[in-house]
């Protein structure tokens, strides 16, 4: 009996050294500890917020390709009189229409993200205007120069 009350003290010294190495070695490690956790889960619905973000642009760049894609392979076609039948003006609206919607969805996640981040009481710019989120609006201005030039060509 003895040796195992010793044991469980031992592993109580050990575990609350382990907590305070961890928690940086406060003298109170009991009220560091939900800070710490309060902070690493922010921490992991930012990251959260910054792969939904990153999900949309992936989907907006293959719907802005694919849409600009399709019109230039059709107006190539076209020029080679290889498709008489296929008018150009329907290619060139199903193109834009796939540009625009790929568009609009960067704009919507954009505003998304920074509202997310807005209501989780995040208000530097540093996490409101990341990386991902630059990243967004460039795409967004590619898809607006290959909107234009689908619809001027």
């Amino acid at each position: 009996m003895e040796q195992s009350s010793s044991d469980s003290s031992w592993l109580r010294r050990v575990g609350r050294a382990l907590k305070s190495f961890v928690l940086g070695g406060g003298s109170e490690p009991q009220s560091c500890a939900p800070l710490a956790s309060n902070a690493l889960a922010l921490d992991r619905t930012i990251m959260a917020a910054e792969r939904t973000l990153m999900a949309w642009v992936r989907t907006a760049i293959s719907l802005i390709s694919f849409g600009f894609t399709i019109f230039k392979f059709m107006q190539t076609m076209a020029s080679a009189e290889k498709l008489q039948k296929f008018g150009l003006g329907d290619v060139r609206t199903l193109g834009m229409t796939m540009i625009g919607i790929g568009m609009v969805a960067l704009v919507i996640a954009i505003i998304q993200h920074i509202g997310h981040m807005k209501r989780l009481g995040i208000h530097d710019r540093k996490h409101l205007y990341s990386l991902s989120v630059v990243f967004a609006g460039a795409f967004w201005l590619v898809g607006a120069l290959a909107f234009v030039l689908v619809a001027t060509d």
